[in-house]
């Protein structure tokens, strides 16, 4: 490799060193396993728990044949081979009633032969409540004495005929948010990490003196860029490891419902990651270029990992409140915007422009970033001794 080549080669060959050199080490690969490992019974856990664990629901009954109707839905929840257990109450305000299920109080009531749920009524429930009303319906026809007449109507017509929601159910929407959701979460973890493996190798360099070594074959930028684009690679590698692992085992377990488009969503997640990594793997580079020991990159490096925690907490109320101030706000900020528009999107909380706003400005600081953590970098790689200051290094570079 001579000081003169192709800019492409040059940056693809220390790409391709610094993925060696990490696919070699015994650390990176536990790490990777123990990480996608984390992220599989994370995902089955739930769905295997669910499962095996006996559920509890709280009915109330409301009307004139409510007392005979909870013993029915007593009896049934005793006989039925699901793992349920039903407590029953008899009521006789229908309003307090549908209070009590929208409050929480309750899973849902009967009333006056309507099932009101809050938003969704649980299968197993739905099997015993279904065959209480079932047999409440045929004692009712063998105690009128028209058994024959009613007898066929009863079997097959009887049951849960009318529900109620109080409110919708989880939409599409609301799964995608969920889902990009827990893959904000990675992303964060992902762009922290390996911005800090930037920061560390380009220190390591300097304390070991390779730097010189290096600088001597290819020419600073091109080697920021190729130790940058490796260190991604390997970090997209590992995302979409961790996410394929997560959203097989959770389809498998019956954790969660995939919601349409799931690929996209996942697309999405990918090409922000790309632009996050960019812009905090340069801050990460600017930090690092400015000392020489390990022991020194705790202190300038914390601007940028507190302003990634920042990023992440304004990702989680944007969870919570996709449409609030501090969600738009945060839209339009190149540093939150990887964390925040992606969430924003899987809610269909942010407007076509408000998105493409967010990626042009975000384009556009990751090309400011590159282009200043470039320069400092030339003007710092070969400061080996004590710490550079921001402007000695941005001069040193002219």
């Amino acid at each position: 490799m001579r000081r003169g080549g192709s800019a492409g080669r040059d940056v693809g060959l220390i790409a391709r060193r610094e993925i060696d050199a990490r696919l070699r080490q015994k650390g990176f690969l536990i790490g990777s396993a123990i990480g996608i490992a984390v992220v599989l019974v994370a995902a089955i856990l739930p769905g295997v728990l669910h499962r095996k664990t006996t559920t509890h629901y709280r009915v109330a009954v409301v009307g004139t044949d409510a007392a005979a109707l909870a013993a029915s839905i007593r009896d049934v929840a005793d006989r039925v081979d699901v793992p349920t257990t039903v407590d029953v109450r008899v009521l006789t305000d229908r309003s307090r009633a549908r209070a009590e299920v929208r409050g929480g109080e309750i899973d849902a009531a009967l009333i006056d032969g309507t099932t009101v749920v809050d938003k969704s009524l649980a299968p197993e429930l739905a099997v015993v409540l279904d065959g209480a009303l079932r047999v409440r319906a045929i004692d009712q026809a063998v105690a009128s004495g028209e058994l024959q007449r009613r007898a066929a109507a009863a079997l097959t017509s009887a049951g849960l005929t009318n529900v109620t929601t109080l409110r919708r159910a989880d939409s599409a929407s609301e799964r995608r948010k969920n889902l990009m959701f827990i893959g904000t979460i990675l992303l964060y973890g992902q762009i922290l990490t390996y911005g800090i493996w930037v920061a560390v190798g380009l220190v390591e360099e300097k304390s070991s003196r390779v730097i010189e070594v290096l600088l001597s074959t290819v020419r600073p930028r091109r080697l920021l860029a190729g130790k940058i684009l490796g260190i991604g690679a390997l970090g997209i590698g590992q995302l979409l490891a961790m996410a394929a692992v997560g959203l097989i085992g959770a389809s498998a377990a019956g954790t969660v419902a995939l919601p349409p488009g799931w690929p996209l969503t996942l697309g999405t997640l990918v090409g922000w990651f790309v632009l996050g990594y960019l812009i905090y793997a340069c801050g990460f580079a600017v930090a690092a270029s400015l000392v020489s020991r390990q022991e020194e990159m705790q202190g300038v490096q914390l601007p940028v990992t507190l302003l990634a925690v920042l990023s992440f907490l304004a990702a989680t109320i944007a969870f919570q409140h996709p449409d609030g101030g501090l969600a738009v706000a945060s839209t339009f900020f190149p540093p939150t915007a990887p964390f925040v528009v992606p969430l924003r999107m899987a809610a269909d909380a942010c407007p076509w422009w408000q998105a493409g706003a967010a990626l042009a400005l975000t384009v556009a600081a990751c090309a400011a970033m590159v282009t200043v953590a470039a320069r400092i970098y030339a003007g710092a790689a070969l400061r080996t001794r004590g710490r550079t200051r921001l402007r000695t290094a941005w001069r040193g570079a002219e």
